[in-house]
């Protein structure tokens, strides 16, 4: 018998994106970091300041044309993975990126995302791809799904990942 937890999908819910050419948007709108900061405040008492931030060894890879580079940041067990995809051919290409939690307690968050070119604001349009999430039990998933709401204004809607 399996006990762990299911992994369940976003289904609904999805931040705010920026309107093509809204760079008041671009500027404004909260995203991932916005998220990750009030997730680890809240379950860990822990700023991303105050987290130190890391270059994977090896990391800057090309391939393809394509550079991969890797972050860790946090602290004492808890943070988080970053693994940022872009063209170093074109700017025109979005920027595609991975963020994988650890430590945090009885919750696993893994949120693929691009960014798109923003004018002079560089890859900073955010745009949601798929974001996935392991909670312990009801009561953490209803701590995170408040945790969204006040970061997004937008309830987030979850199903078993399939």
């Amino acid at each position: 018998m399996n006990c762990e937890p299911a992994l369940l999908t976003l289904i609904d819910g999805f931040p705010r994106e920026p309107g093509a050419g809204n760079w008041e948007d671009v500027i404004s709108l909260p995203g991932p970091r916005s998220l990750l900061e009030a997730v680890f405040v809240e379950l860990c008492g822990v700023s991303l300041n105050d987290m130190p931030e890391t270059e994977d060894a090896g990391s800057g890879q090309i391939d393809d044309d394509w550079q991969t580079r890797s972050i860790v940041v946090g602290r004492d067990g808890v943070g988080f993975r970053q693994v940022e995809r872009k063209c170093i051919e074109t700017s025109a290409l979005p920027c595609h990126e991975t963020i994988e939690t650890f430590g945090l307690p009885e919750l696993e968050l893994t949120w693929a995302f691009h960014l798109e070119l923003a004018g002079q604001f560089g890859h900073s349009a955010f745009r949601h791809d798929r974001l996935t999430a392991r909670f312990a039990n009801d009561v953490v998933r209803q701590r995170f799904e408040g945790i969204w709401n006040r970061v997004f204004a937008v309830m987030p809607v979850f199903e078993e990942a399939g």
